[in-house]
């Protein structure tokens, strides 16, 4: 049963995480959408400038998927996560 659970919360997890990742990559977009505009003006396709935003996307995504794993065995060991069931 506990086993089950865990699946759920790593696939909820997982959801909220991806939501918070494209929400991040859109907000960057709409912040910076006169400085790509200006890209475009000078010249830029707009391959180039979503190979762009893919590749801060992928950059992103992995320095917090690095930082992740480096302080999930820590935030592991918290006091009050481990919980005992009586059953």
């Amino acid at each position: 049963m506990g086993l089950h659970f865990g699946a759920l919360g790593a696939i909820a997890g997982l959801i909220v995480v991806t939501y918070a990742m494209a929400m991040a990559m859109a907000m960057a977009i709409i912040e910076r959408s006169r400085e790509l505009g200006t890209l475009r003006a000078l010249g830029s396709t707009p391959g180039q400038l979503v190979q762009g935003l893919a590749l801060e996307g992928l950059m992103r995504g992995g320095l917090d998927a690095a930082a992740g794993a480096l302080l999930a065995p820590t935030a592991a060991q918290a006091p009050g996560l481990h919980r005992q069931c009586s059953a």
